[in-house]
Parts: structure tokens; sequence; C-alpha cells
């Protein structure tokens, strides 16, 4: 609750009713199911590397003082317990931003764990799912490999290729902290990481306090003016 009384006061237009104490009863522990994928990937990364105002790297001859080379760039990484939510009902993108969780953490399944909280049973199948995992760790990979590369001020990636070895997958529940809320005939929804206190979500509007900021902020600006064209003319 402290973690998230602290996320609604960064956002100044919030209506009251979303921290009331009714509202906060709805908050409910759910044990969400995931896919956790392991894999070796096999990355080729082509990149044009610059410093500063010539480009750099491996291969082609450009003009007067420019030279323009490409550089290629293999990496085999392990990837360990990449997760993908196997929940219909459930957003990809707010799971996203409530990753990564403690995979090192994770305890064989048993009952007891569930006493209290709600636990969902996947409906989405591996096979399913993987085209999004693929996809996933391709900007992973991709990713980690740049990090690889230095020596340049900067540096375009032009071409990559991701291929996935040694796949494993694994099916666990993971603890998240769930609020879904009703405001003006639209829903909205917060979710915050069991673990790491991580959260997301879209919060409402309230329009009677961004009116409110709005005009104090007219009537601010306003008086500003004033007061400088009255030093102005003096």
């Amino acid at each position: 609750m402290e973690k998230f009384h602290s996320w609604c006061k960064k956002r100044w237009f919030l209506p009251r009713s979303f921290t009331s104490e009714k509202q906060l009863e709805k908050v409910s522990g759910v044990y969400v199911p995931f896919w956790l994928t392991n894999c070796d990937a096999k990355t080729q990364v082509d990149a044009l590397g610059k410093n500063g105002t010539q480009l750099a790297g491996w291969g082609l001859s450009g003009h007067r003082n420019q030279r323009i080379r490409c550089k290629t760039v293999w990496q085999r990484s392990p990837i360990a317990a990449f997760p993908q939510t196997a929940l219909k009902k459930i957003e990809d993108a707010l799971m996203n931003a409530i990753e990564p969780f403690s995979y090192d953490k994770m305890k064989a399944f048993s009952m007891k764990y569930l006493s209290g909280f709600m636990a969902q049973k996947y409906d989405v199948p591996y096979d399913q799912i993987l085209p999004r995992i693929h996809k996933r760790i391709d900007e992973h990979a991709v990713k980690t490999v740049e990090k690889s590369i230095s020596g340049y001020s900067s540096h375009v990636v032009t071409s990559h290729n991701v291929q996935m070895e040694n796949i494993q997958h694994d099916y666990a529940l993971l603890p998240v902290w769930f609020m879904h809320y009703q405001y003006h005939g639209k829903n909205y929804d917060f979710a915050m990481n069991g673990q790491t206190g991580t959260q997301a979500g879209t919060p409402p509007l309230s329009w009677g306090k961004a009116l409110l900021f709005s005009g104090v902020l007219a009537a601010a600006i306003t008086g500003l003016a004033v007061l400088i064209g009255g030093l102005m003319f003096r």
C-alpha cells in the first residue's frame, strides 16, 4: 500500500476515488501464469560505427576523407528464464512493464503458497506464444551484442540475424498485485511486481483537477505578464 500511495503521489490529476479506502480494498494478490524460455541465442549483427564526423568500420571506401565501413559481430549468449504471459485477459505490455522477476528465488510448486491469493491457470499454450518469444528474444539479443561494440562515438545497426538454439521452457506462477478500476465508463488496470514493487498502469485523469490546474496556471501567467508590462512602462 505504501508503494501504491507513493506511485499515486507522482500523478497529480488522479481522481480522489482512485486512492479511496473502498477502492484499495479491491487490490488483490494474484499468481499469474507465465511461460519461461531458456535458450542459446546465436546472433549476427551488421553495424556502421562512427567516430566524430567520420564513419569507421570494415569494408567500404567513401569520398574524400570520409571512410564508411561495415562491421559484423557474432555472439552466442544464453537466455535464461525469458518470460511471456500465458493468460489472454492480461495485457502483455502491462506485464512487460513490471519485469524482471527474481527467477533465482523460484521454488517448486506447493499449494500452500496459494493460500490467501488468487491463482490463474494458463489459457495460452506455449506454441502460440513462441512467435512473441522469438520477437522479444530477437530484440534482447541484438541489444546485448550492441553493448559489446566499443571504440566508436556512435553506431547504427544495418541488419541482424538471431537464431534460437537448445530451446527449453518451463511453466511458472509469478506474484503480481492487481487493481481494476472503472472511471467514467472506462476500465483501467494497475499492476505491481509482487517481488520488486515495480509498478505500471495507465491512471485515470480527473478533468476537474486538470482544469483547476490549467486555470491557476493561466492566472499566474496573466499576472506575471501584467507585472512585467507594468515594470516596462514605468
